[in-house]
This record gives structure tokens, C-alpha cells and sequence, in this order.
């Protein structure tokens, strides 16, 4: 068994691509599959834990598992694309081949809108700096509008008569 260019052996190799293909549910699975194992588990554990030990099989499985990462991310990306196209096209096809009072075509006119961005729902947010006084300020002018506040500096107090004891 000679090693590859990697410095791995064909089976240590095929423990790499075991391991990150995520198929297997243990190391001690990968390693029972790619060398054959008929030995005990604990046999297993012992010797697919001696090989991720490694380092050169750490990189090697890091290194395959970012890659197969990468290659999902782009499928997942060309894929995508090619659904909105898809989507795209058939909307567009709608809209030329309806009747002008149909309501697919008017939907289907939204909805290409929408994807294409034209239509976007936009909130304009805008904040007025304002120093504490200014808010006092306001909070005094919208009191003083309440009905019943005709004065905002003489709270309303009812008279009490002069014989009165106040205790």
C-alpha cells in the first residue's frame, strides 16, 4: 500500500472521505467500512480515534469538509437563480398571454414588481434631536391644551368656605 502525494495510505485516504462525507454515524462506523474491520468496537473507537489524532488526517478532513461546504453553497446558489429565473419568465409570460381584464395578469404584473424590486415597501424614519427643555416644553403645551387646563401654572382648587376647620 503505498501513500498518495497527500502523504496518506489508499484506506487512511478513504477514512478522510468516510469521515467527511458525513454518512457514517461514529468514526468507529467510517473506520469499520474503509479498513474492514471484523474486530471488537472498542477496537474500532480505539484505532479511528488514532487516526483523526493525526494531523495530517485532521487537515485533510477539515480541508474536505470546507470544500464540500463550498460546492453546496454554489449549488445552492446556482439553483436559486435559476428558480427566480424560472419564476421571472413565467411571469412575464402570464402577463403577455392574458386577457388585459384578467386578474392572473394583474397578479402576475405584482409579483414581478415585487421580486424586481420596484415594488418595496419603504418606511422614512427621521429623529428631531431635542434637548430635555424642548421636551418639557411640549409636555407642558399638550397639558395645558387638555380640556379642563385653562391655566397650566394655578392648578384648579376648589374654594372652601372661611368656617370651615381644616384638620
Amino acid at each position: 500500500m503505498g501513500k498518495k502525494k497527500t502523504g496518506l495510505t489508499f484506506k487512511q485516504n478513504a477514512f478522510v472521505v468516510a469521515v467527511s462525507s458525513g454518512k457514517f454515524d461514529s468514526l468507529a462506523a467510517a473506520y469499520d467500512a474503509c479498513y474492514k474491520s471484523s474486530g471488537s468496537i472498542s477496537t474500532s473507537r480505539r484505532e479511528a480515534s488514532r487516526l483523526i489524532a493525526n494531523p495530517i488526517i485532521a487537515t485533510q478532513i477539515a480541508t474536505q469538509v470546507e470544500r464540500q461546504r463550498v460546492e453546496n453553497e454554489q449549488r445552492n446558489i446556482a439553483t436559486s437563480v435559476s428558480d427566480r429565473e424560472l419564476i421571472l419568465e413565467s411571469l412575464r409570460e402570464w402577463i403577455r398571454t392574458a386577457v388585459p381584464a384578467d386578474s392572473a395578469k394583474q397578479r402576475a404584473a405584482e409579483l414581478l414588481a415585487k421580486i424586481t424590486g420596484m415594488l418595496t415597501d419603504k418606511i422614512e424614519v427621521s429623529q428631531v434631536e431635542r434637548t430635555p427643555a424642548d421636551v418639557i416644553a411640549e409636555i407642558e403645551r399638550r397639558l395645558s391644551s387638555l380640556p379642563g387646563n385653562s391655566d397650566k401654572n394655578t392648578p384648579e382648587v376648589p374654594e372652601i368656605p372661611e368656617n370651615t376647620l381644616i384638620n
